[in-house]
């Protein structure tokens, strides 16, 4: 999140200030590979630079070309092997083939930049679809923009447009960037997904707060935090943006993009709980997750109305890593946010098989919406 959050920070500045810019992007992994398909380095013609897309061994060879890369239109496919690559080959872990596709870019182009923005400002996981290699040069590079909702735009001929459309569907579905051919020129392209940056609404600004907000910080997640007691908001103003709410309060407008919304009710104020979470519970956020025991959760739902709302709400919130101390808990209740946001298992990886990158297909963020898609 952190690494997203500073591209697009460095992304925006630089359009800003009219700089040349480049993004590079891991469109093919054969074998092991430090960054997998979908890993993002962008370069900035004034020296900065963001994100990765290799444990150092690769960047350094983009860097060194940043002037070429700056200076072309057309965007260049670049293959690193492992053993026969001297880039490559200075053992970083590494053991297979990783593609990388390099582009100059600027406010007109469709790259990841740009559209991890409109997600942002939608609340909507886009599909991002690049030529990466062709037998028809002039296509590599050209997008197709999607979302469930049907096509954005599209630079691809008519005929691979639907097929590459179909395909984004499909693939948003399984939650894995990923690769397709086409017979069309032998084009292969570059599916890949945008989801829009985590918000987390936390609803209480007691004590034990502050080391929720801590991780928040470090993982660059922007925060809302609602609370009645103006005093209690006021020592958090560093750390998020704050609200000081009464029964009286709209709390719809802290709920849009509910989607890609994570909800934490930790008031410890029953009576304050109970309205708080009485409106969260109107909102299909990616998660909401509650403060306390199950005896008293079910209450506040019992008094709600609401008890059939339960099997979309975490309680007790977090998950059981033995914490004890508040620093403990907030890395409880982040990490299962994390687990559910990206549909993982929480599980520990050494006790799962396959690509540790897979994921489920029922993530909550993905807020599958098919039904009114078009091409």
């Amino acid at each position: 999140m952190r690494e997203t959050t500073e591209t697009l920070e460095l992304y925006s500045s630089a359009l800003a200030d009219n700089l040349r810019m480049f993004m590079a992007t891991v469109v093919d992994v054969t074998g092991s590979a430090y960054r997998r398909p979908g890993a993002h380095m962008l370069v900035v013609e004034d020296g900065r630079m963001a994100g990765s897309i290799s444990a150092g061994c690769l960047e350094h060879d983009i860097i060194a070309r940043s002037e070429d890369f700056l200076s072309s239109t057309v965007p260049q496919l670049i293959t690193y092997e492992s053993g026969t690559d001297e880039i490559f080959g200075l053992n970083f872990g590494c053991d297979g083939t990783i593609r990388v596709l390099v582009s100059a870019i600027d406010r007109s182009t469709l790259d990841f930049a740009s559209v991890a923005l409109r997600a942002n400002d939608s609340g909507e996981v886009m599909i991002l679809a690049t030529v990466f290699e062709s037998s028809d040069p002039t296509l590599i590079g050209k997008s197709h923009l999607s979302s469930f909702s049907g096509t954005i735009s599209s630079e691809l001929p008519d005929e691979i447009r639907m097929l590459v459309f179909n395909d984004a569907l499909e693939i948003a579905s399984q939650q894995s960037n990923q690769s397709r051919t086409y017979q069309y020129e032998t084009t292969r392209v570059f599916f890949e997904l945008v989801r829009p940056s985590l918000r987390l609404v936390i609803l209480g600004a007691g004590d034990d707060v502050r080391p929720v907000l801590e991780i928040a910080r470090t993982l660059a997640v922007d925060v809302t935090l609602l609370d009645g007691r103006k005093s209690f908001l006021d020592r958090y103003k560093d750390l998020a943006t704050t609200h000081s709410i009464n029964s009286t309060t709209d709390l719809s407008t802290f709920f849009h993009a509910p989607g890609r919304t994570a909800v934490v009710v930790m008031s410890h104020n029953f009576e304050l709980d109970k309205v708080l979470l009485g409106a969260a519970i109107t909102y299909r956020c990616a998660y909401l997750g509650v403060m306390g025991s199950q005896d008293r959760t079910r209450k506040l739902l019992q008094q709600l109305d609401a008890l059939d709302a339960s099997e979309h709400i975490h309680y007790p919130i977090g998950l059981d890593l033995g914490a004890e101390s508040p620093e403990e808990i907030a890395l409880s209740i982040f990490s299962e946010i994390l687990a559910c946001c990206r549909a993982a298992s929480a599980k520990p990886l050494s006790t799962t098989t396959g690509p540790i990158h897979k994921r489920n297909a029922s993530s909550s963020m993905l807020q599958l919406a098919t039904g009114n898609a078009n091409g």
